[in-house]
């Protein structure tokens, strides 16, 4: 999460491609869309909260919360966007290469160990199972059919998540009231 923090931190909301940027990662790891996903998206429904996101099978809805819609709102005031493409780069729409530069660029800029932009897919399942969002809802929200692809994203965490919930459902602690 310090990543995370630090790379929003980096982004200038003074400057257009500061707000950009920002935007892209608070929806990146909000909701956890591919880096396609994001390239892809339409406005979003302001009033049910969703963002629309092409996929290979079609098209998914992903929730979005306030400071997404917020960061959203600001990109597109300040860029003055009316139309799709949404995402807007120096010379023209925004590319899948163009988001993994700008990330990796941000992260040596400002120290931050570059992961790839996939990390914030990765970190966003991670981060909801740690909240305690159930299963269900995260493959919902990440798109997922099986429940291999959830156990595969946070296995790095499998160990941590278990502690947890054993210090929260304790045998012994439960029979000696702790």
């Amino acid at each position: 999460m310090d990543e995370i923090k630090a790379l929003l931190a980096s982004c200038d909301l003074k400057t257009h491609s500061g707000i950009r940027d920002y935007a892209i990662v608070i929806v990146l790891f909000h909701t956890g869309v591919r880096v396609g996903e994001l390239i892809s998206m339409s406005f979003p429904d302001w009033k049910n909260r969703l963002l629309r996101v092409d996929v290979k099978t079609g098209v998914r809805y992903v929730p979005l919360g306030l400071s997404s819609l917020q960061a959203l709102e600001r990109y597109i005031r300040k860029w003055n966007i009316l139309h799709d493409p949404m995402w807007i780069g120096k010379y023209g729409p925004l590319t899948t290469s163009g988001v993994l530069q700008m990330v990796r660029r941000r992260c040596t800029s400002f120290g931050i160990p570059y992961k790839g932009v996939h990390a914030f897919r990765r970190s966003a399942a991670a981060q909801m199972k740690r909240m305690g969002m159930n299963d269900s809802d995260i493959m919902e929200i990440m798109g997922w059919g099986e429940v291999t692809m959830l156990r595969r994203y946070i296995a790095s965490v499998s160990l941590e998540l278990a502690q947890s919930a054993h210090s929260k459902y304790s045998p012994v602690g439960s029979v000696l009231n702790r």
